[in-house]
């Protein structure tokens, strides 16, 4: 640990955490309450909330930590550069963790079955097809993984890294995301995902690269939920409390793509560091 008195401290983080608990659940009251003014099934109702707990929970924490921290949105977000030539290398592994982790969610549910809630309210999200849910689902997808990379890369692992080691700084941030993770029954993938994203802000100094990463990754799954006519067994298949599992060729073009995207991007993260 380094020396200093610059914050986060673990006891920031707490507070950081009681006051997201805090957030999460006036949003799903408030929402409660202006949904009770229309007549909408369960099901639609809980899509909604799906939909738009996060962003907004997201919206109020990010507000406490940017006038917390004194840190303005356009010098967190604007002074980050991504090089075009990252993209290529960002999708693709994108994809290959997409479904690696898909199947390490297989796995673990084969120990601890999914909830039923789970799999009505996921079940009906990515089989009601109408534009308005598409759109949500988009929008959705889009702020939340911007207001995610803002919050633990941009403002909690940069405050990390004054005050510890490069990997308790990745280490206890991804702890703090997946914690707070919207998704608990997901957390093997959501814990790797954002140790992950952690190395890449480390290693790329650029928060654009974060925000990018994790849009790809999430709209892998709306691409191949709505957009992709072939069924996957275990990937975009309907969920149950049952375990599926991926095809072995699935996996293996998985770790194929994993090994080709860490190869581009290796190459792209030299060439900026030179």
């Amino acid at each position: 640990m380094k020396d200093g008195k610059t914050n986060p401290k673990i006891t920031d983080l707490i507070i950081l955490i009681f006051f997201f608990l805090f957030f999460q659940f006036l949003t799903i009251n408030i929402l409660n309450l202006i949904l009770s003014l229309f007549q909408l099934s369960h099901t639609y109702k809980a899509i909604l909330y799906s939909l738009l707990i996060p962003p907004i929970t997201l919206i109020l924490v990010l507000y406490l930590g940017f006038k917390r921290n004194n840190i303005s949105f356009r010098n967190l977000f604007f002074k980050s550069k991504i090089p075009i030539k990252r993209f290529l290398p960002l999708v693709i592994l994108s994809l290959a963790l997409n479904i690696l982790l898909s199947e390490s969610n297989n796995i673990l549910q084969s120990f601890y079955p999914l909830s039923v809630e789970i799999v009505d309210i996921s079940n009906a999200l990515f089989s009601t097809n109408t534009p308005l849910i598409i759109i949500l689902s988009s929008l959705s997808i889009l702020i939340t993984s911007i207001l995610e990379e803002l919050l633990f890369r941009g403002i909690i692992l940069r405050k990390l890294l004054k005050n510890y080691s490069i990997g308790s700084g990745v280490l206890l941030s991804s702890l703090c995301a997946t914690l707070l993770s919207f998704n608990p029954q997901y957390i093997l993938s959501i814990f790797t995902l954002n140790l992950l994203l952690g190395w890449l802000y480390v290693r790329s100094k650029s928060l654009k690269s974060c925000i990018i990463a994790n849009i790809f990754y999430n709209s892998w799954t709306l691409i191949s939920l709505y957009l992709i006519p072939y069924k996957i067994n275990g990937y975009n298949t309907p969920l149950t409390q049952t375990a599926k599992f991926q095809p072995l060729w699935f996996n293996l073009l998985g770790v194929i793509l994993l090994a080709l995207g860490a190869f581009l991007l290796k190459k792209s993260l030299d060439n900026t560091t030179r």
